[in-house]
């Protein structure tokens, strides 16, 4: 159920799928209303815990600093090399072209890019980072905000690929951003994972 402020109800998901909400799946084929593809306002019902970020300038600072952080200090890497050689077989499979571009967002030292063009030649792959520490590092868009389009992308991408979008401040907004870069029959693929209840989040990754 969504509600506002005032605790009165704006949308009830159909009861048919109901149970589904809460646990990060795309039921989009089932309900569009519920998932927050359609335009809905994110909703913990679906998206789990969604923290104001405050301003577009905070936002990117707070991202910036991480991102600063996490390269300076123990260079941290969610994906590894093995999970994007899986997902390059799969896109072997699926994909209707064998060559052409790929979008990676949030990549910050471009490791993703970089071992998508080893798996998939023919193919140049770009990511994209908020903080302007990425532009030292090639195939990079830097400074961006994944929540736009790149210029020259739209309908460009034969695939998307993200494991960043627990670092995004709307997610209905993000994926749909996402997807309008894609081309026809493009394939986008969310790497994602809930946050146990008791672990801590960062301030970083508004949604958990």
């Amino acid at each position: 159920v969504i509600t506002d402020p005032s605790g009165r109800v704006t949308w009830t998901p159909c009861k048919q799928v109901s149970w589904l909400c809460g646990l990060g799946i795309n039921i989009e084929e089932y309900c569009p209303a519920s998932c927050g593809l359609c335009g809905a306002p994110p909703a913990q019902h679906f998206w789990g815990r969604l923290r104001n970020v405050g301003s577009d300038e905070e936002y990117a600072r707070t991202q910036g600093d991480a991102m600063k952080a996490k390269i300076t200090t123990r260079d941290q890497q969610w994906v590894q090399w093995p999970d994007i050689k899986f997902l390059a077989e799969y896109l072997q499979l699926k994909l209707s072209v064998s060559s052409g571009s790929g979008l990676c967002h949030g990549t910050r030292a471009g490791r993703e890019q970089q071992w998508f063009m080893e798996f998939l030649p023919g193919f140049e792959v770009w990511g994209t980072e908020i903080s302007e520490l990425g532009e030292q590092f090639p195939y990079t868009i830097s400074p961006f905000d994944f929540h736009n389009v790149p210029p020259g992308w739209e309908g460009r991408a034969a695939f998307v690929y993200s494991n960043a979008l627990d670092h995004s401040f709307d997610p209905p907004l993000a994926i749909r951003t996402w997807i309008r870069t894609l081309m026809h029959k493009g394939v986008l693929i969310i790497d994602y994972a809930f946050a146990e209840e008791d672990e801590d989040v960062w301030s970083s990754t508004p949604l958990s």
